[in-house]
């Protein structure tokens, strides 16, 4: 005969204590990145999770800038001539949501070979490494609240970071020198490559907040610009000024006020100055559709802008349909009416690369309004060339043409 357990009201409560749901911990809502190229240059991300089976989209910020959902925190290392004749390496921190800044003398007197650098920021300080030739590095802990700077011992660099949520999880990690982003369910490999060129991780921050904080918007906007790309098509197009023949291919909307490089305050929305990109690979050649919409066309003035890092095109958009013929590229522009001016260009080998997978492409409108300063769209930030912005080639197997090799 089996014995009847007795439970003691203190066994009771334990069960209780151990029964009870675990804590519901937020998923991540966007992830904020800033990691030092091998340039030595920093680039800053800031990525949205809304939707993990989708493309995220991914906005980039030249320069050390961390937001973590209540700061946007900006870190500057820079050389500086005191009144005294000597050099110093000096860090500026400026809190852009709070208007808090001070600067600190991190290095003096120095040379102009030595290396200052931020290697990693966590929620209450900077770490920097100060390096002089032939010298061990030195490692520097900035207090980010009081600007207080101390001595500590050598650390390594974090090159993974994670977080909870369902199947995997999180992570951003470097493979090599390119920064990926894992997300959970994520179709193949479930790697999301966001830059390349990279030396290591700087920062890493996942944000939980159902929403941007409005005062903040407006800031993120002015300092992240989005990053778009478009999936190249397999197939060849007729460069004769009729779109529609593009009816169905996938197209890149360059209309947000992250896309803004400049004329913020002239900007009067999508219908303003705006674009739309869609691109096909064949086997000789890019194929690349444009579609300005601009509400005054100033014919000669405003200016489309096609940028592959190894070639640049600047057409200038005419008043009427037209042709161009060069030994490299053609172009032919639609009728203005009703929505601007649409072009379609064919550009040959030799004006572009293809570099891990895509084709770099940057493309800018210039709206010159008369009376106004003029407002620059473009489909990618001017960083040094890290950011996912650009073409991507199609999967081998699918119709039409293979990428070149």
């Amino acid at each position: 005969m089996t014995r009847a357990r007795r439970w003691t009201p203190i066994a009771l409560a334990s069960l209780l204590l151990a029964c009870e749901p675990p804590e519901r911990l937020l998923l991540p809502r966007r992830v904020a990145i800033v990691v030092q190229l091998k340039s030595r240059d920093y680039a800053s991300l800031l990525v949205d999770l809304d939707a993990p089976r989708r493309r995220p989209a991914i906005r980039v910020a030249q320069g050390l800038v961390l937001y973590d959902g209540d700061q946007l925190i900006e870190i500057r290392v820079r050389p500086h001539l005191a009144p005294d004749g000597i050099l110093e390496r000096e860090v500026e921190v400026q809190d852009l949501l709070h208007d808090r800044r001070y600067v600190v003398t991190a290095a003096r007197p120095v040379d102009l070979d030595d290396r200052l650098d931020v290697v990693s920021v966590t929620d209450r300080e900077a770490l920097l490494s100060r390096r002089r030739a032939g010298e061990a590095a030195q490692i520097l802990a900035l207090d980010l609240a009081s600007g207080e700077l101390r001595e500590v011992p050598t650390v390594t660099a974090t090159e993974r970071f994670e977080r909870f949520g369902p199947d995997r999880g999180f992570s951003v990690h470097l493979d090599g020198d390119r920064l990926l982003l894992s997300q959970p369910h994520e179709q193949s490999s479930g790697d999301v490559p966001l830059l390349d060129q990279t030396d290591h991780v700087v920062a890493v921050r996942w944000i939980a907040e159902e929403a941007v904080p409005a005062e903040s918007l407006d800031l993120l906007r002015e300092r992240f610009k989005a990053a778009g790309s478009v999936v190249a098509r397999a197939q060849d197009c007729t460069v004769d000024g009729d779109l529609s023949e593009w009816s169905g291919d996938e197209a890149l909307a360059v209309g947000g006020a992250g896309n803004l490089e400049r004329g913020a305050s002239q900007w009067q929305g999508v219908r303003d100055a705006s674009f739309a990109l869609a691109a096909r690979l064949a086997p000789h050649a890019l194929c690349i559709a444009v579609r300005v919409r601009d509400d005054h066309v100033v014919a000669g003035e405003d200016l489309l802008v096609l940028d592959t890092r190894v070639a640049r095109f600047d057409l200038a958009l005419p008043d009427r349909p037209e042709s161009l013929e060069q030994s490299v590229f053609r172009a032919a522009f639609t009728d203005r009416a009703p929505f601007g001016v649409g072009v379609e260009l064919s550009l040959a080998p030799g004006t572009w690369i293809v570099e891990d997978g895509h084709v770099p492409l940057r493309v800018l409108f210039h709206d010159l309004d008369p009376g106004d300063a003029p407002v620059v769209m473009a489909s990618a930030p001017d960083v040094p060339w890290a950011s996912l912005a650009g073409v991507r080639l199609p999967r081998r197997g699918r119709s039409g043409a293979l990428p070149p090799r």
